[in-house]
């Protein structure tokens, strides 16, 4: 029978002592309430759900809250999506908005020191002659 089912034969003996006598629909039925209970419970209660209703409701954002009660910031959006607290993702702070960096920062900054090597009142003969000068200096 095993061979024909392409099981495990000890599947098989297995799956007939568990229900005795076996009786396929009752064995199924336990099987799909075992498989609705296993994986990881949610940490999310009765109390956590209002202290995180509250602060959203206090403009906090989810990742402000998750630092502040040690939650991933992926569960309090999972929670949010899935409707499990009861607020909308629009009312969230900022919610879409991106933040923009000043992409000109550093050229504005570069523009503000100093002058121009062209306005500097050097020219070039006298700084290759201060060079031509110094490494004399060094010769012994």
């Amino acid at each position: 029978m095993s061979n024909r089912l392409k099981r495990s034969p000890a599947t098989i003996s297995y799956e007939l002592a568990r229900c005795e006598p076996y009786q396929a629909e009752v064995a199924q039925t336990d099987a799909e309430y075992k498989r609705s209970r296993c994986g990881r419970k949610t940490k999310l209660n009765d109390k956590l759900r209002q202290i995180i209703l509250n602060h959203l409701r206090l403009s906090w954002s989810p990742e402000m809250i998750a630092h502040e009660f040690k939650l991933a910031t992926k569960s309090i959006y999972n929670w949010l999506n899935q409707g499990k607290i009861e607020f909308s993702l629009n009312d969230l702070p900022e919610h879409g908005v991106r933040q923009r960096r000043n992409l000109d920062q550093r050229s504005k900054y570069n523009q503000s020191l100093g002058r121009s090597i062209i306005l500097q009142p050097y020219s070039l003969e006298i700084l290759s002659e201060i060079s031509f000068n110094r490494s004399k200096s060094f010769l012994f």
